[in-house]
């Protein structure tokens, strides 16, 4: 039954018996659903008439469809200044889209009469953020609408300029207040959002280091802003054309052709002037922003080195191997390469350290039982990395301090020569795709070392010592070790620091360039008392 309760006169329609064959459930769960989804728009905007839609004696009640709502006034001026126009307002945000219903602004006269409806800029943009919007305002009590259309299409809602001005403004304020409404919708839901891509296994994989860690959270970052930007462009593909999409944007982000993604994005989104500004600004900020993390990254990694340096080299500190240069090793694996993963060090024995190793790579923790006379041994570090390309690099390091031990000789050597025929004739351990290393870190080496290295020099491979099918054996010098690795993140942290200034420095005007000086420690004080005295601001 759909009636008007509060008026004498009006219409009632009833439908009875309709079919025997309907069931009770059918009714509750979807009939009656279809027909809130269908009508909640029609019930809000006339809810101060009593409107009902009645099934077998109880109404549908439409609010629980409204997951947010607000009242509100938009005040215009006419052109003229003299007179403003207050307009009542009534946003309303559905918790799923309506049957037949667009997103809409409804127009209604003081009365409450319904007088003019549009869509919002927002319909239909691709996302969930379903809404309408009810104006009540005098303003619309002689509002004519001329069912002819001008040469652009477009209806000829007035008959004064006046009047079709302050419409124009009204919807132009609408349009900006759905604006802010929505940005913190698409916020929260860009979160789910991730979620679901990484359900859906779209997006790309990254490792488990740090550098991989700011690389993931650059990339998810830039999705989230896009899609508070632009819904459509994740929304509307399907599952192969999102993993292309967000596998081209990660590859964007890896070669720093920021630009590039402006340009192509402008060609396939239709955005105004501001959403474009609002797209650059995103883009600059995002890499600003992981710029920094980045920095802060290499500045704290160049202390743990200069840490590492003292227990190496500061021999007064007496730093052994397995309380002090294990542990900085083992913490800080990144010293080895950004691709490993630690699998296990010290006191683990090479039962453990194959369980260890089985986890890492598939994830299965499987107890395994090795039948070697040396299965008892342990290595100080033990790192695995995992390229599909290029197969599986394990790591197995010795290191030795330089307080124990002056020079590095065959006595070492041998030792972890043992640790290599120990794993080479364990199968588990002997996948044909699987390469491994075995790193000897001392203080310096002997003679006897040095001639080793002299002689596999024609592999190309810089401290290597011995080189067979699967494996290689290198030598290092502490000294080796950390110039290497301070090298490579010195002239990493000075290429930021570059990047940095770059984007900092950028102005996109004279009025930002004003704004960015305020905050400048070089700016002089204004605020002098003496100044005051002498009221230099009147001169």
């Amino acid at each position: 039954i759909i009636s008007n309760a509060n008026q004498l006169v009006g219409t009632t329609v009833t439908f009875k018996e309709i079919s025997n064959n309907i069931s009770k459930p059918f009714i509750e769960k979807k009939l009656t659903e279809y027909l809130k989804s269908e009508f909640a728009w029609f019930l809000e905007l006339h809810k101060n008439k009593g409107y009902q839609i009645i099934i077998n004696g109880s109404p549908i009640i439409h609010d629980e469809l409204i997951s947010n709502q607000e009242d509100f006034n938009v005040e215009i001026q006419d052109t003229n200044g003299k007179d403003t126009h207050t307009f009542n307002c009534k946003f309303i945000q559905w918790s799923r889209k309506l049957v037949d219903e667009y997103s809409r602004f409804y127009f209604i006269n003081e009365e409450e009469k319904l007088k003019y409806q549009k869509t919002t800029k927002l319909n239909n943009k691709g996302d969930q953020f379903y809404h309408s919007i009810i104006v009540k305002s005098p303003f619309f009590e002689n509002f004519v609408y001329d069912e002819n259309e001008d040469n652009n299409g477009t209806a000829k809602l007035f008959n004064f300029r006046e009047d079709s001005k302050i419409f124009n403004k009204l919807i132009n304020e609408l349009n900006n207040y759905l604006k802010k409404k929505r940005k913190p919708f698409l916020r929260n839901y860009a979160s789910v959002l991730i979620k679901e891509f990484e359900e859906q296994k779209v997006m790309p994989e990254f490792g488990k280091n740090k550098w991989d860690e700011v690389r993931k959270d650059e990339l998810e970052t830039l999705v989230k802003e896009l899609y508070e930007v632009e819904p459509a462009l994740f929304v509307k593909l399907n599952v192969e054309q999102k993993k292309t999409f967000l596998h081209l944007l990660n590859l964007v982000l890896d070669s720093d052709e920021r630009e590039s993604l402006f340009k192509i994005l402008e060609n396939v989104i239709d955005l105004d002037f501001e959403e474009r500004q609002e797209l650059e600004k995103i883009l600059k900020t995002t890499k600003l922003s992981n710029i920094i993390k980045a920095l802060r990254l290499v500045h704290d990694r160049l202390i743990v080195l200069n840490k590492l340096k003292e227990l190496v080299f500061k021999h007064e500190l007496k730093a052994n191997e397995v309380n002090h240069l294990q542990k900085v090793i083992e913490e800080h694996y990144w010293i080895l390469g950004e691709e490993y993963n630690f699998v296990c060090s010290a006191e683990v024995k090479f039962e453990e350290a194959l369980r260890r190793y089985i986890y890492v790579l598939r994830g299965e923790d499987v107890k395994t039982k090795i039948e070697h006379p040396d299965k008892l041994k342990e290595v100080d570090i033990f790192v695995t990395g995992q390229d599909y390309r290029n197969g599986i690099h394990n790591i197995i390091i010795e290191l030795k301090s330089p307080t124990s031990v002056k020079k590095l000789t065959n006595l070492q050597l041998g030792q972890i020569e043992k640790y290599k025929s120990t794993i080479l004739a364990i199968d588990e351990f002997n996948d044909l795709s699987c390469q491994w290393s075995f790193y000897l870190i001392g203080q310096d080496y002997d003679t006897d070392i040095s001639e080793k290295i002299d002689s596999a020099k024609n592999h190309g491979l810089k401290n290597l010592v011995i080189q067979s099918k699967n494996y290689k054996i290198f030598v290092f010098k502490w000294s080796e070790i950390i110039n290497d690795v301070e090298i490579r993140l010195r002239w990493l942290n000075e290429k930021l620091q570059v990047e940095r200034e770059k984007l900092t420095n950028e102005s996109t005007s004279a009025q930002q360039i004003i704004e960015d000086l305020k905050s400048n420690s070089a700016k002089a004080n204004t605020t002098n008392p003496l100044l005051k005295e002498i009221d230099i601001y009147k001169n």
